[in-house]
């Protein structure tokens, strides 16, 4: 069920925070975290998948495979071929080490925006960028990231009406995106590096989300995956 949870203006764009499943947001696009090496059909790839996108990130993967290893920071347009949204805003941004984590999703928003305005699009639903099973952003630095980066395209903007933040099951970040943008301290804030640490059972969690059978087997004095 969808729910939102706070909503404010970053100069003419509103930004929601929502509770709930990106796949039941009714928008134009949807911004889609990608590997640079191929699709990404796990996490919100996976939800998008089984909605009905499959088309859009096979497309994607498609146009990996001819073209090479893309670029972090990269955004690549394609139609999802079903589900609420039109078309999938694919961004480069999964796997970028820790100390450019920040740069890349910021980057990456942006120029979701951008090609949202320029394609004539006036709503877009995004995640929390930056934080999923191998994402080494906090909810802060995520929040910090997509809307510093909202802020800075909107003197381009021409007609991008709103950007809803999709948060799936996590009060946590819920909270911490709301507080950001109520706050306002997006406004100036600088690259950092990634403080998330990784969390083995986290990861484990999220694999078998997206169908992965996999299990945490604590030893002794040591934890393997089987």
């Amino acid at each position: 069920m969808q729910k939102l949870i706070s909503s404010a203006k970053i100069g003419n764009i509103t930004v929601k925070i929502i509770s709930g499943d990106i796949t039941r947001e009714v928008v134009d696009a949807y911004l889609v975290p990608q590997f640079n090496k191929c699709a990404s059909y796990g996490g919100v790839g996976g939800a998008i998948s089984k909605a009905g996108g499959i088309k859009g990130l096979n497309a994607y993967h498609e146009y990996v495979m001819e073209n090479g290893v893309l670029p972090f920071g990269r955004v690549h347009v394609t139609e999802t071929g079903g589900g609420n949204a039109k078309l999938l805003l694919n961004t480069v941004s999964v796997g970028a080490d820790k100390e450019e984590e920040y740069q890349v999703v910021h980057n990456c928003v942006y120029l979701a925006c951008k090609c949202s305005s320029e394609l004539g699009l006036k709503t877009v639903a995004c995640p929390a960028m930056g934080t999923g099973i191998i994402g080494q952003l906090t909810d802060k630095q995520s929040a910090l990231a997509i809307f510093s980066a909202i802020q800075k395209f909107t003197a381009e903007n021409k007609t991008l009406q709103s950007f809803n933040i999709v948060i799936f099951d996590n009060e946590e970040a819920l909270k911490e995106f709301s507080s950001v943008l109520s706050a306002q301290i997006y406004v100036g804030a600088t690259p950092q590096t990634g403080e998330r640490k990784f969390d083995i059972e986290r990861w484990v969690s999220g694999m078998k989300k997206d169908g992965v059978n996999v299990k945490l087997v604590k030893g002794p004095s040591d934890s393997r995956l089987n």
